[in-house]
């Protein structure tokens, strides 16, 4: 007999027993609200396997609600409950657009963060761009914006001295109440600059802003996909080397308060058992962490390309800080352990391992147009750390059936979908295992079906998950798209439209950036902001644009 408490914000349950009747006490519900009550006798079951109990426990007065489960001659009785809470749209605003960045970039990187006050959104851009990043009030109303070259290049560093800022990522460090934002001079020095708010304000793009060059860049090799992660200890980035092939990862520890009180202590790790790993995601992490304590990194492995095709499994790795020394706490990177098969998809950068995907997996556009996914392929796209268990997300190759049994042509893929996992932590924070993993795909089974692809995944306190992602079939220009689940819900609900496309994509080789972004509200840790992007706007053909969203509880 089990119940659980796992958020502050989420549900709390007591359970006691008598006369063959379990009493359960759920804390931390609303009058008149409705909840489900769940049960099994096995835990480990998956959750699609645990029977419906009550379908419609209302909420009393007050936060305390009852309810008598009779036991039967059933002597152990694991149980759960959901809410009926419903998630939608009440903010819906235009972000920025292939016109704002004065045709420089096709397509951008998409990425933003939500503050306590504003919506700050950062695009890849060049010099001569109008608006490459764009701080705005919550309801799209404009306060500052420049372009991203100007801003990476202000008060703290002489770098960049390229022309062009690339992979640029920004967050909410709602612990330490700042903003963190990074990019890649890919033009110059090829090195990442870090810029820090000096406030939770970030309005002032210029002197508001501190800037550290983060010297990663490597002879001989290039620098890219920089990505980003913050802990209650640190700031982490990862960036990527490359020629023709991958030549490994440098990764860098940056040592929490210091950075804010204007000195940089960073950690640099350099990584030499990493070459099939194409992507490092730091995750950013909810939860309370000591001042020994490890941050996590995650990402997705090679495929098997054997008689029995596979695609690559999740591997992680921790860090740990000793004062302001970081080092890596486990020698390789581990894979997760699972019991069940979640590798039976196709990886949709084809096979490669070591070499720089150049073909693989297309999605449709009308007109037999495509789209290229294959660039960044099934790569882990998040990774949020919340009540101890690490979230992510990535877009992966189907049959219609939801899973893959083809080889290693990919011949048998006949859509995208977002692949989604909860990974525990154990108890002593040595390794994750895998809790819970599921699929959002277009099931139904048409010959033009919806291929969901750059996904991105947030958590908020009660355990909720959103995710974003673009999307296009056959008759469907690239539109924007936002799904969600409740906490402990069997399913994510049927995709919903944040912004249609409205004409053919063509530029940069049919390639369509490389992420998009889904934030957390801190200022109520319920409400979900999303940043995708979408074909056409106002420009027609060749062009896009961004539409930014507060995804809330109804």
């Amino acid at each position: 007999m089990t119940g659980s408490n796992p958020s502050p914000c989420a549900l709390g349950l007591s359970v006691t027993v008598s006369n063959g009747y379990a009493l359960l006490t759920v804390n931390g519900t609303g009058q008149g609200q409705s909840y489900q009550v769940w049960s099994s006798t096995n835990v480990d079951l998956p959750f699609t396997n645990w029977t419906l109990q009550i379908s419609n426990l209302v909420g009393a007065a007050g936060d305390t609600t009852q309810t008598n489960i009779e036991m039967g001659s059933r002597s152990d009785l694991f149980l759960r409950v959901t809410e009926s809470r419903q998630y939608g749209t009440n903010t819906v605003f235009q972000g920025i657009n292939w016109a704002s960045l004065a045709s420089t970039v096709t397509p951008p990187d998409t990425m933003g963060a939500v503050g306590p006050n504003h919506f700050v959104e950062l695009l890849n851009g060049k010099s001569v761009s109008t608006s490459g990043i764009r701080v705005t009030d919550k309801t799209g109303g404009f306060v500052a914006a420049t372009n991203t070259v100007s801003f990476f290049s202000g008060p703290g560093t002489n770098c960049p001295t390229g022309s062009e800022m690339v992979d640029v990522r920004i967050l909410y460090d709602s612990g330490s109440q700042r903003w963190v934002a990074s990019g890649l001079d890919d033009l110059g020095s090829k090195q990442v600059i870090l810029a820090v708010s000096n406030s939770d304000s970030p309005t002032n793009l210029d002197s508001g802003w501190t800037r550290y060059l983060i010297p990663v860049s490597q002879g001989g090799v290039g620098s890219d996909f920089d990505t980003l992660g913050v802990d209650a200890n640190g700031i982490y980035l990862s960036v990527l080397h490359l020629s023709t092939t991958n030549e490994g990862h440098t990764v860098v520890a940056i040592k929490k308060p210091d950075i804010y009180l204007g000195t940089n202590t960073m950690v640099f790790l350099t990584n030499n058992n990493d070459l099939n790993l194409w992507t490092l995601q730091p995750a950013v992490s909810f939860d309370s962490v000591p001042t020994n304590g490890y941050a996590w990194f995650v990402a997705k492995g090679p495929p098997d390309s054997g008689s029995q095709y596979q695609g690559g499994p999740i591997v992680y790795r921790r860090l740990q800080w000793n004062g302001t020394n970081a080092a890596w706490a486990d020698t390789n990177w581990l894979a997760v352990s699972t019991g069940t098969n979640y590798q039976d998809y196709y990886d949709l950068y084809g096979t490669n391992l070591t070499t720089f995907p150049n073909a693989g997996i297309t999605a449709p556009q009308p007109s037999n147009g495509f789209v290229v996914v294959w660039n960044v392929g099934s790569q882990l796209a998040s990774a949020v750390i919340r009540n101890g268990s690490l979230w992510s997300c990535h877009a992966v190759g189907l049959e219609t059936n939801g899973a893959y049994a083809g080889d290693s042509s990919g011949s048998n893929v006949a859509s995208s979908g977002i692949q989604w996992f909860r990974l525990d932590v154990s108890p002593d924070g040595s390794s994750l295992a895998l809790g819970e993993y599921g699929r959002v795909f277009d099931s139904s089974q048409t010959d033009s079906p919806w291929w969901y692809y750059y996904p991105s995944l947030m958590v908020n306190c009660a355990g909720d998950v959103v995710v974003g992602f673009s999307a296009s079939t056959k008759t469907n220009y690239i539109g924007a798209f936002y799904t969600w689940r409740v906490a402990g819900g069997a399913a994510f609900q049927p995709p919903v439209f944040l912004q249609a496309g409205t004409a053919e994509f063509t530029g940069q080789g049919r390639r369509w950036g490389d992420y998009s972004a889904t934030t957390l509200d801190p200022t109520d840790d319920w409400s979900f902001w999303k940043v995708q992007e979408y074909a056409g706007g106002l420009w027609g053909t060749n062009q896009w644009a961004t539409v930014i969203a507060r995804i809330k509880p109804n």
